[in-house]
């Protein structure tokens, strides 16, 4: 879940009504991310709460974002994470390209309609239609 991957949560509007509910929802997460591995082994996550609306606490949030900010940057994690996600990126593009690629070719297309039929009938599986038609895509069938 997204929990998992936070490196701060905040709690934004503890003020008047929701002052306490705010409160007991930092305390709940707080709890919660006892339970959850660290994604990093020099940041521990933490909880705030401000009010954007009074202006309290909203200068915790940022010194404590600037904090993650200056420590991932002093020792490469942030760097490294990057280039992991450009890579990540890479493949995703590339996936997309060829998906579309796929798509845009007529003897691809119109496998895809013949096996949706087939599909629909549960006469071959996914995984049969999909090796098809990249096999078709590569010239290999």
């Amino acid at each position: 879940g997204i929990v998992e991957a936070a490196d701060l949560l905040v709690i934004n509007k503890a003020d008047g009504d929701l002052e306490l509910p705010a409160r007991r929802a930092q305390g709940e997460y707080r709890n919660g991310l006892f339970y959850i591995t660290n994604q990093h082994s020099w940041w521990k996550p933490d909880v705030l709460t401000c009010s954007s609306l009074r202006k309290e606490s909203v200068e915790k949030v940022w010194a404590k974002a600037n904090s993650f900010w200056e420590l991932g940057t002093d020792n490469g994690a942030i760097e490294r994470r990057r280039g992991t996600q450009r890579a990540q990126w890479m493949w995703k593009k590339a996936e997309a390209d060829l998906c579309l690629s796929m798509r845009q070719r007529e003897d691809v297309q119109s496998l895809a309609i013949d096996f949706k039929e087939a599909l629909g009938k549960g006469e071959h599986s996914p995984r049969w239609a999909a090796e098809r038609l990249v096999k078709a895509f590569l010239g290999k069938e």
